[in-house]
């Protein structure tokens, strides 16, 4: 008994006693199907019986009635005789090749030569053994015979899971165009520009882990994403059907309950910031707090701010976010700007509700920091923002009768607060 040579063969050397006793085949939790084509009745049925147990076996008396199986019948592996009559093994294995079939091919021989090896390998067999063999090294390749196809397939899901997000990338740089071209509101550009990002984040962060084999396709972590994906997806359509069906005026403001918007960002930007190795956390309140801000706009602006915290920390770093009930007795012994001390004087209500983000990042310039909420204005030197997003956040917040500023800013620790005042509704 022996092994034609040739790469990516598995050696086939008689195994010890003591190698049988440890031996195992790879755990398969759904048994695969092992088709065994033989002409000899008790050689084929030693196949079969030998891989009973780990494999559901069928098996075939001819070279045309293996094929016909293998075209009705998804089939792992096939293990097949070289020696029989009207078709031999290597014409049976290039048909299988020619017409498509998606198994691994493991061919037997009485007769070993090299010049038979070397035709199995040109015609793309899994494997070539020698008769007779020992049965347990024949369950070990079968099993690995199995693992390759199984390997294979999931590779060709990367492939067209990778063709997915290429398009939705594309898609995504077409409709930023599209969106320029016709001149749509830079509001809406902005906001709706948070969720795409999570969107295409997502969808690469579910890529990543299948290549790495880290998460199976339909295991729990990537339905989770896929959800969000979906949340996020139709948050879009809701904000395109507001902006193109009412006046903002006109829009009713319910009120946001702060503590699921705060988890609702975390959750949805922690695995994106985790990939940077950003570590998120986030302290919520003790309490439920409401708001008189319509959630759709706390949520961009919390979102906006956690993404300009991303592109500020450069390596590894940290962003907290922190909600608060507070006082304006209580701020206005820790007043961070002008703004927010007119904020506090003229406020009618005594009861607020603060929102802290931080990061570890490069920090702002002084000369940059009385500028940062002008519309317009940006210190990227890249395309990749309008100088906007600060803007909008400021109009939005302070549409709800809030305020929002820097507490404090210098490199490795930069804090932005949201003042909101607390919601009279139950």
């Amino acid at each position: 008994m022996g092994s034609a040579g040739g790469e990516g063969f598995v050696k086939t050397a008689i195994m010890s006693g003591a190698d049988r006793s440890t031996y195992r085949v790879p755990h398969v939790k759904k048994k695969s199907t092992v088709l065994v084509i033989d002409d000899y009745p008790s050689a084929r049925d030693a196949v079969s019986s030998a891989l009973k147990g780990d494999f559901d076996c069928l098996s075939a008396e001819s070279a045309q009635g293996g094929l016909e199986i293998l075209v009705r019948n998804p089939v792992d592996a096939v293990v097949l005789d070289i020696q029989m009559p009207e078709m031999d093994g290597i014409e049976v294995l290039k048909r299988i090749k020619e017409m498509g079939i998606n198994t691994q091919v493991i061919l037997l021989t009485g007769h070993g030569s090299l010049e038979t090896a070397k035709e199995a390998v040109r015609y793309g067999a899994f494997d070539y053994l020698i008769k007779p063999f020992d049965i347990f090294n024949l369950r070990e390749v079968v099993a690995g015979a199995v693992e390759k196809k199984r390997l294979l397939e999931r590779e060709g899901k990367d492939d067209r899971l990778e063709k997915v997000a290429r398009a939705l990338t594309t898609k995504l740089a077409e409709a930023s165009r599209l969106a320029r071209v016709s001149e749509l509101s830079s509001e809406a550009l902005t906001e709706m520009k948070n969720p795409l990002t999570a969107i295409l984040g997502y969808t690469q962060m579910i890529l990543k882990k299948i290549k790495d084999r880290r998460i199976r396709f339909f295991g729990t972590k990537p339905l989770q994403y896929l959800s969000i994906i979906e949340e996020e997806a139709l948050r879009c359509v809701e904000i395109a059907s507001r902006l193109a069906s009412a006046p903002e005026e006109g829009r009713d403001r319910s009120g946001a309950t702060v503590n699921e918007i705060l988890l609702n960002v975390v959750a949805l930007l922690r695995p994106q910031c985790s990939m940077s190795s950003i570590d998120f956390v986030v302290a919520p309140l003790q309490e439920k707090v409401i708001v008189d801000l319509h959630a759709d706009d706390l949520h961009a602006v919390l979102i906006n701010l956690v993404l300009n915290s991303m592109e500020a920390i450069e390596g590894p770093g940290e962003i907290s976010m922190k909600g608060y009930k507070t006082t304006t007795d209580r701020l206005m012994l820790n007043i961070a700007s002008q703004s927010e001390e007119q904020f506090l004087q003229h406020l009618p209500h005594d009861s607020l509700v603060g929102v802290e983000v931080s990061d570890t990042g490069r920090g702002i310039d002084k000369p940059h920091l009385e500028r940062i909420f002008e519309p317009f204005f940006t210190t990227k030197t890249d395309t990749a923002g309008a100088g906007l997003g600060l803007s909008i956040c400021k109009e939005k917040i302070e549409g709800g009768g809030g305020h929002i500023g820097v507490v404090r800013s210098r490199p490795g620790r930069t804090t932005m607060r949201i003042l909101l005042p607390i919601s009279s509704r139950v």
